[in-house]
């Protein structure tokens, strides 16, 4: 009988991204949970992908400020696998609260994002929320 896995997504955004330390130091936070390495790929997020990517977010207060830091420079994306159920889980676990200010204290937000007020979305990472979440990003970032 084939063992169950479980995978997700995550992205290291352009905000820490060209610090080749701290892109070490998430990539092992990951590891160090149990993940395992399935992909991983450097882009520009341009703005086909962007909205393919962020689209359900659009006509919200933040869309325009994301949009124009998520298109700014180079991001990393992976796919990571967990024996058994939970890897969408695990990641946000160890990724933290999406506003830095309120990570708790260890997780990447925490430790890498921004938390001055207005600078939410400077917050080091992506997780993708949702298995089926993780299927579409999975598509978009590695299927182009």
């Amino acid at each position: 009988m084939a063992k169950k896995t479980s995978r997700t997504v995550s992205l290291i955004k352009p905000d820490v991204s060209d610090d080749d330390r701290i892109v070490a130091r998430i990539i092992m936070l990951y590891i160090r949970a149990g993940l395992e390495m399935r992909k991983i790929k450097k882009f520009k997020m341009d703005e086909k992908l962007f909205k393919a990517f962020y689209g359900e977010h659009k006509g919200k207060p933040f869309y325009d400020v994301l949009k124009s830091f998520s298109t700014s420079g180079w991001m990393y994306g992976f796919l990571w696998q967990l024996d058994g159920e939970g890897a969408v889980e695990l990641v946000r676990r160890i990724n933290g609260a999406t506003d830095p200010a309120k990570a708790r204290i260890g997780t990447i937000r925490h430790i890498f994002g921004d938390n001055m007020p207005g600078f939410m979305h400077r917050n080091a990472v992506h997780g993708s929320d949702s298995a089926k979440a993780a299927e579409k990003e999975e598509l978009l970032i590695f299927c182009n």
